[in-house]
């Protein structure tokens, strides 16, 4: 059974990872379940948004498909830290895939959702944490290719990398969008390309 101080200290780890940090007010009864029941919602609702925004089918070719991925996910800011073509499996890291803007009024809506139900301040704090986005390119026949996308938030902590896929729904919803958009531009611009060199 965890304590008070445990639960506290997993809510304040998490709520790093939505891009918030508690200031605790001393003399405030605090409740810490009261956040972290906050934190399973957001970690539920996550999982079906993985479910329902992480796969799409293109009648494109895999080659096509593979090397948007690639290049799409770079120019978004994304370094690519592993790929294998024969898998379709790609690795990359790096900040939020969102428009600056767009990022920092997501972070304020997260905080002010925290602050609805706690007892302490939640302030945005901005930049804490990198995205891991794994991406799985399946043949599924000629001219017909599967992209399986996972978006997750990837903290570096006391030196050791925990994967998290809580965060913020709306803030999810968005980077998907955005993961998704750079991928299909960088499929168009390829067929021009193509088109042009004939």
């Amino acid at each position: 059974m965890k304590t008070p101080v445990k639960i506290l200290a997993c809510v304040l780890w998490s709520a790093l990872l939505a891009g918030c940090a508690g200031l605790l007010n001393p003399g405030a009864e605090q409740h810490p379940e009261n956040v972290a029941a906050l934190f399973t919602q957001w970690g539920e609702q996550d999982a079906r948004l993985n479910e329902a925004l992480g796969e799409r089918v293109y009648d494109k070719d895999f080659d096509a498909v593979f090397s948007a991925a690639v290049t799409g996910l770079s120019d978004i800011g994304l370094a690519v830290k592993n790929m294998e073509r024969q898998s379709g499996y790609i690795l990359a890291e790096g900040p939020t895939p969102l428009p600056k803007d767009q990022y920092e009024s997501l972070v304020l809506k997260s905080c002010a959702e925290i602050n609805k139900v706690s007892s302490q301040h939640w302030t945005p704090q901005l930049g804490n944490a990198t995205k891991s986005v794994t991406i799985t390119v399946l043949r599924l026949g000629d001219h017909k290719t599967k992209v399986k996308m996972r978006d997750v938030v990837s903290e570096i902590h006391s030196g050791a990398s925990n994967k998290y896929n809580d965060e913020y729904p709306p803030t999810l919803e968005a980077e998907y969008q955005s993961l998704w958009r750079a991928l299909e531009k960088q499929i168009f611009l390829d067929e021009n390309l193509d088109k042009q060199q004939k």
